[in-house]
């Protein structure tokens, strides 16, 4: 089940990202100077800005993993959502940070010693800009909210072969989703063995038997 007002979380965590990474982005801008010299940006950079997404990240996914798990009748799942948190932020944040590193380099390698600040910044917003942020916090809604509905579930009437995979029943849906709308575990759980998202953008939910709203 999707945890209530979903959408306002999904825009608060897009937008809590989005600052940090427009900070980041006026320091990368800094570093690298003009003409722009990606060998001016020090290692020390790349470690502390993975840290501080990992720090953003964790906490929203915490909140909202517990939010997911009490919806879904469990109230004792502190301890297993601070673990959840702290190691998918990780993840997911050396994740963000080794792209964000690889299309730093793709895109340097066009800039010519005329580049204009117009094209750089251009492309540090598209490196590091809102597009990213709001990706990264539907994606990783939908992460948190399936795993802290799963492990509610499993803790307390169990998990079942009749859990469904619902889609967004819009006209967003995927042709990787839409197949997949109403079918049971057994029918999803070989390509996707701990349910949605099944890729980035995902807005999957599960349907947990036995669980009502």
């Amino acid at each position: 089940m999707e945890i209530p007002g979903r959408a306002a979380v999904e825009q608060s965590f897009a937008s809590r990202v989005a600052r940090l990474l427009a900070s980041q982005r006026r320091e990368l801008e800094r570093l690298l100077g003009m003409p722009p010299d990606p060998s001016k940006v020090p290692a020390s950079f790349w470690t502390e800005s993975e840290a501080e997404l990992q720090e953003t990240i964790a906490a929203v996914l915490l909140l909202i993993w517990i939010a997911s798990a009490e919806h879904h009748g469990w109230t004792d799942g502190m301890a297993a959502g601070e673990t959840f948190a702290t190691t998918h932020a990780a993840e997911v944040a050396a994740g963000f940070t080794a792209t964000t590193r690889d299309r730093l380099a793709t895109a340097s390698a066009t800039w010519g010693p005329d580049v204009t600040h117009g094209t750089l910044q251009g492309d540090l917003v598209s490196i590091l800009g809102p597009d990213r942020a709001a990706t990264l916090a539907v994606t990783e809604t939908t992460v948190a909210q399936t795993m802290g509905g799963s492990a509610a579930v499993d803790a307390t009437v169990g998990l079942s072969e009749y859990d469904l995979w619902i889609t967004a029943q819009d006209n967003l849906v995927c042709p990787v989703c839409g197949p997949l709308h109403g079918a049971d575990r057994a029918e999803w759980s070989d390509q996707f063995p701990l349910g949605p998202p099944a890729h980035a953008n995902c807005r999957c939910v599960l349907e947990f038997a036995g669980i009502t709203a």
